[in-house]
């Protein structure tokens, strides 16, 4: 089986809607702070039934909260004018047409209140004080919402049939006197056009039975359209505890707002609150069960939230509403396959690929799982004409390598992975699976390296790093150097992962199989169970591995590891006649010190060496020289841990200049100034351990 480097079969874009006007920023900070005393106004009067609001007063009250410095005084005069100029002009006999005429004139021509151009790509002001009355008052510019709001206000100060009209990302005035009905477009100086105009232009039917959009709103509801506006300024400016305090009395004025509903639901999930998220979600479905970007968002946080039966749920009913809604089907493809199940991600990738040929991410997923389903010449078939138009498509060619890999063509797999390398010489994972490659080959040599020259010019990353060090453990100990086996092992396992554990033992079980001449996989099996601390799992691998080598270089290590005492070489020969044996094939640079009682300690040099005492020691090999600063120079470099384990000083035998390096003249010197822990981590890195007390005495008295 091939080297998996990655799951990821292809990268599906998760797809996020803000429904309201306002609909970008991003999020996390904590709501828990106290309502302050302008907040506490402001939920009391969210309270009040439509009769005993004051639109005047309660908005400025939430221009006043976005800035605390208002002056309120001049936004009442500017108000008191507006409606004492339209009040002057208005009389009784007026028909509904010459009192919004009327109120036209006033606004845009005699005050001057318009649109403002000043807005992004989505038609929202790029000055933020302008979505609220003070900004507009102050700049006689406006959107939507606020400059409906002025007709409103000018409405409930002189009791005329006006209210708010709601549509997606819009809304506007409408004069209501049941038989007499007449829209006015704020944003386009108060013009008005007939239902059809918005029924083309924003896609909803004023004759239907909509639950919130196109119905005539009192001033209440009016105001909380409005709050899911302000709640969207908020959350544009980084402030979802403000956002939230908005949006939530905005969904309780109008329970059938999908639009408050979504906002308020896309903002929990942004602070971190899934289950009130999905709450919000489910309102909003009930205000209307076919809202497809509902559906998907609220798959979404079901995936969050690892409940992908759920999120498949909730995404299948989105396609069964719009069937072309790809963005769902790309999300089910992706569950699925993490799901492992890849008939049901191939249904849902042969619609993509029908509605769009050209959609080469589905083609390539499709290879993938019919290569992982062993269905080979499917795969090729898939891959091939991608390869044909797409040469340099990397992804395409994986899988062309991966398929001659698993149909047993490894040369042409290898040929595969060098044309992606010719295009891409820093593509990591074709360096480490070139390696495998030549590891299946038997060609270790050749594995280490082509995966030591990936850690060299390729692109790292951690998870490859990891991947790329594992298998050079492997490979070193193939090729019998068992030091750096160890040393290219451990830096795997650093970061403590299961994955990377199981990983290790995977390709060990694996190369048992393939190469049941190499015995030290049950050494190595072992080794790196003690490395991880869990040695009763260790123990049994160990075991095995001295029934097949009684005597090699890593035997008495293993022999070590299990508390064994190193033995005989004939069971019943004299401790002599085995020391003499084992004196004969010292590891090198080591010399052998016999077992045998010796006197430690001393009576004349100090309490800390009284008494002298009789010590029996089994046999072992010792260092023939001390460490030097050369050798413990390679281990900090290597290793890149100075600190923790050298005391850096003049007095010392290394410098550090970049890394560190033995002083001129003192190479061969001893080295100084280590650590306890850095002597003990130097012996491990060497596959050897830290000498007791009594080992380094009994040496050292020859």
């Amino acid at each position: 089986m091939m080297k998996n480097i990655s799951l990821n079969f292809s990268r599906l874009a998760i797809f996020t809607l803000l429904f309201k006007t306002i609909c970008i920023g991003y999020a996390f900070a904590k709501v828990s702070s106290p309502l302050k005393p302008v907040e506490n106004k402001l939920t009391s009067i969210f309270e009040h039934s439509a009769e005993t609001i004051n639109l005047t007063e309660t908005l400025i009250l939430i221009s006043k909260d976005w800035n605390p410095t208002l002056d309120e005084k001049s936004l009442r005069n500017e108000i008191s004018q507006l409606v004492a100029l339209v009040k002057k002009k208005l009389k009784p006999e007026n028909t509904a047409l010459e009192t919004v005429n009327l109120l036209r004139q006033v606004i845009h021509h005699d005050k001057g209140y318009r649109y403002t151009e000043q807005v992004d790509e989505r038609g929202i002001p790029k000055n933020d004080d302008e979505l609220f009355l003070h900004g507009m008052l102050k700049s006689k510019l406006g959107y939507c919402m606020n400059l409906s709001l002025l007709y409103l206000i000018i409405g409930d100060q002189l009791g005329l049939p006006l209210y708010g009209v709601a549509l997606p990302n819009h809304f506007f005035v409408r004069y209501d006197l049941g038989n007499d009905r007449i829209n006015i477009e704020s944003t386009e100086l108060g013009t008005s056009y007939p239902d059809s105009f918005y029924e083309n232009r924003f896609g909803v039917q004023f004759d239907s039975k909509t639950p919130f959009f196109t119905h005539s709103l009192n001033k209440k509801k009016s105001l909380g359209a409005y709050l899911s506006n302000v709640g969207m300024v908020y959350h544009k400016n980084a402030r979802p505890h403000k956002s939230i305090f908005y949006l939530k009395p905005s969904t309780k004025i109008n329970p059938l707002s999908i639009e408050a509903h979504n906002n308020l639901a896309n903002i929990y999930g942004e602070v971190k609150q899934p289950e009130l998220a999905i709450s919000q979600y489910k309102k909003a479905l009930e205000a209307n069960p076919n809202s497809t970007q509902t559906f998907f968002n609220l798959a979404q946080t079901y995936t969050e939230l690892s409940k992908t039966d759920l999120a498949i749920e909730s995404l299948l009913q989105v396609i069964q509403i719009e069937p072309s809604f790809n963005q769902a089907r790309r999300q089910l493809v992706k569950i699925y396959l993490q799901k492992e199940k890849f008939i049901s991600a191939l249904l849902h990738l042969k619609k993509l690929t029908t509605t769009n040929a050209n959609d080469i991410n589905a083609h390539i997923s499709m290879g993938k799982i019919y290569n992982k389903l062993g269905n080979f010449k499917l795969a090729i078939d898939v891959v091939n004409p991608i390869v044909s138009r797409n040469p340099d498509n990397i992804q395409a060619r994986e899988i062309l390598a991966e398929i001659f890999y698993n149909t047993g063509d490894l040369d042409h797999s290898i040929a595969e992975y060098r044309r992606i390398l010719e295009k891409n010489s820093n593509y990591l994972p074709s360096y480490i699976q070139l390696g495998w490659i030549y590891y299946r080959k038997g060609e270790f040599q050749m594995a280490t390296a082509w995966t030591k020259r990936g850690l060299k010019l390729g692109t790292r990353s951690p998870q490859l790093d990891s991947l790329a060090s594992m298998n050079l453990g492997l490979y070193f100990w193939l090729n019998n150097d068992y030091v750096e086996a160890k040393k290219w092992y451990r830096k795997a396992m650093q970061g403590g992962s299961k994955n990377t554990l199981n990983g290790i033992l995977a390709d060990l079980k694996n190369t048992a199989l393939l190469f049941p001449k190499k015995t030290a996989v049950d050494f190595f099996s072992g080794w790196v169970y003690m490395e991880t601390g869990k040695k009763k799992m260790a123990l049994p691998h160990l075991t095995q591995f001295l029934t097949h080598a009684t005597e090699n270089e890593l035997s008495n290590e293993a022999r070590g590891m299990l508390g064994q005492k190193i033995p005989l070489v004939n069971e019943n020969t004299t401790n002599s006649n085995n020391n003499s044996s084992l004196e004969k094939h010292p590891p090198k640079n080591m010399v052998f010190v016999s077992s045998g009682f010796f006197i430690m300690g001393s009576n004349d040099h100090g309490e800390d060496e009284a008494p002298e005492h009789k010590t029996y020691l089994d046999s072992y090999y010792i260092d023939r020289y001390e460490v030097s600063a050369n050798d413990f120079s390679l281990f900090l470099n290597d290793v890149n841990n100075g600190n923790g384990y050298y005391l850096n000083n003049q007095y010392g035998t290394l410098f550090y200049n970049g890394k560190y390096q033995a002083r001129k003249g003192f190479e061969n010197y001893p080295i100084n100034n280590v650590k306890w822990k850095g002597a003990y981590e130097y012996c491990r890195w060497k596959g050897k351990h830290l000498p007791t007390e009594a080992q380094w005495e009994k040496a050292a008295r020859g």
